[in-house]
């Protein structure tokens, strides 16, 4: 591959991903980001801005003792400010201190920014550039010095030579790499596509950067079109996290630059990293973000699986598995034959004599299928538990073998320090004693997690590895748009793989209660627990 094929990637999202809006990394997720991009074979990661704030220097300070095989982190600062010189600029001087190996200067690109922002003239402008990338070049202390082109798109669009005479005080300071940005993130592709052509055509011996917010939605289009253009250096932030609407997201634009042909790190495990990063930001997972969305290889459509089912391309246009993802069938009312088939055909909790006598016998499948329609029908999105879809599939052909019996319904409640107490009555297996349990939790589901834990795993070691990791409550209308329901969806983990389940009803804590009973049901099934 040709060295003009290959692109740099450039994460922000130490310093431009930790400026969303609810998104507070703290220093280990700081490092463990960081440390993930030197693992994924990422070139250059912003690390933050030295002096800004007490957890950025924190940050600087432990990559000190940090041994990277392969990333540069990179310290983010400003010019100097107007009216102060290079040396007494303390900005400047904490850039130094750093000891990061890249340094990105930001500046400004726009008449309006610099006559009505900074309250300058253009030349004093384009001085504070030169000087400031100047004196960190000259310090000896980087390998890189990046120039951050701020606000460059629409300076661009208003004064053409003006956005460009700033590039040439960068070029003249020193910088080796020039990193166009749409800061406002308004700028369409064809308005990307002419401004870089015209820097190349300026600057062609400087590596050209792209760097570009979402707010048009447009952040991976023009990504990609500043690359067909020239650049070849690429910055965004992972699950594109950022100010506003966010920056341009890594996960969707590193694939797409591959589908184009150009060298970029490894895309195979970016599901999971995406899940890791949205945890470490304290995030809800947007379910379908392209590539790496728990739907987004999610087929529900009956003729879409059945053409599935005869070519996998036929509805996916890259393999799931080169991003770390899996294709998914699932069920609803819009559900035909060829899902029930693919799902009982995949099903972990279904046994393989039962699988067997399913797929060949058209009676089953649909007895199936319309349990899977009067479930969706009732208001319940079954796509989003598929374990709670094979449990379905089972009891709707009296399949089911439940080992957990209520006695009577549990009853919760919360009390003083915000721990809930779950209180439960039980069978197990069948057994004629019943279990009377209480256990405390944090919040509804937890603590009648722990409760049925703690009535089972004496039978079931196995269910030590088990976890509640998420759930939603969803508010419903009630049948003929009456009264009101709730949705409880509940995802878990044994540690290796995770499932999700669902229940409607009108009483919230006992469909929290029938969530964590079908879940562990589930995973005991999963596990080859039929005929106990």
């Amino acid at each position: 591959m040709s060295e003009s094929e290959k692109v740099e990637i450039y994460d922000v999202t130490p310093r431009d991903g930790a400026q969303g809006a609810g998104i507070n990394f703290i220093l280990d997720d700081t490092i463990k980001i960081i440390k993930s991009d030197d693992e994924r074979g990422i070139h250059g990661v912003e690390a933050g801005f030295p002096g800004s704030n007490n957890d950025h220097n924190a940050v600087f300070e432990a990559l000190r003792n940090e041994k990277l095989e392969f990333v540069s982190y990179a310290a983010f600062g400003m010019t100097r400010r107007k009216g102060k010189s290079v040396e007494h600029d303390e900005g400047l001087q904490t850039l130094l201190d750093s000891c990061a190996p890249w340094v990105t200067i930001v500046g400004k690109s726009s008449r309006m920014h610099i006559e009505q922002v900074l309250k300058t003239t253009t030349d004093t402008n384009r001085a504070m550039i030169e000087e400031s990338l100047e004196y960190l070049r000259k310090s000896g202390k980087f390998s890189r010095v990046l120039y951050d082109a701020e606000h460059f798109f629409d300076g661009f669009a208003d004064d053409p030579t003006l956005a460009l005479s700033t590039l040439e005080a960068a070029v003249k300071g020193g910088a080796d790499t020039l990193v166009l940005c749409d800061t406002n993130g308004g700028s369409f592709p064809e308005e990307i596509t002419r401004a870089v052509t015209e820097v190349r055509k300026a600057f062609g011996h400087i590596l050209l950067g792209i760097h570009v917010h979402n707010d048009g939605d447009m952040a991976t289009a023009n990504t990609l079109a500043a690359v067909e253009a020239g650049a070849r250096h690429v910055q965004g932030t992972w699950n594109g996290y950022g100010e506003r609407a966010g920056n341009a997201d890594l996960f969707s634009v590193i694939p797409n630059l591959k589908r184009r042909g150009y060298e970029v790190p490894d895309t195979s495990n970016f599901t999971a990293f995406s899940r890791e990063i949205d945890e470490m930001a304290r995030q809800p997972r947007f379910h379908r973000r392209s590539f790496v969305g728990k739907y987004a290889f999610a087929h529900k459509g009956g003729m879409h699986v059945a053409a599935l089912n005869r070519h996998r391309r036929a509805y996916e246009f890259i393999d799931p598995n080169t991003v770390g993802n899996e294709s998914s069938i699932v069920g609803s009312k819009l559900s035909g034959i060829g899902n029930v088939v693919n799902i009982v055909t995949h099903a972990q909790a279904i046994d393989e004599e039962t699988r067997e006598r399913i797929l060949n016998d058209k009676s089953l499948q649909n007895k199936i299928l319309r349990a899977m329609e009067d479930h969706d029908s009732n208001g319940a999105a079954v796509e989003a538990a598929p374990a709670t879809l094979e449990l379905l599939a089972l009891r709707a052909i009296d399949a089911f073998k439940p080992k957990i019996t209520e006695v009577k319904n549990p009853t919760v409640h919360d009390e003083l320090g915000g721990l809930t107490e779950a209180t439960i009555k039980v069978l197990i297996n069948g057994c004629e004693e019943p279990q009377h349990i209480v256990a405390e939790g944090d919040g509804q589901i937890d603590a009648l997690s722990k409760a049925l834990l703690k009535a089972m795993r004496s039978q079931y070691p196995k269910l030590a590895e088990f976890r509640l990791t998420d759930y939603e409550v969803h508010k419903l209308p009630g049948p003929g748009g009456t009264g009101s329901r709730v949705q409880v969806v509940a995802e878990f983990s044994d540690g290796e793989k995770s499932w999700s389940t669902s229940c409607i009803s009108e009483d919230q804590t006992l469909a929290a209660w029938i969530c964590v009973k079908d879940a562990i049901e589930y995973m005991l099934l999963s596990n080859g627990h039929h005929d106990e």
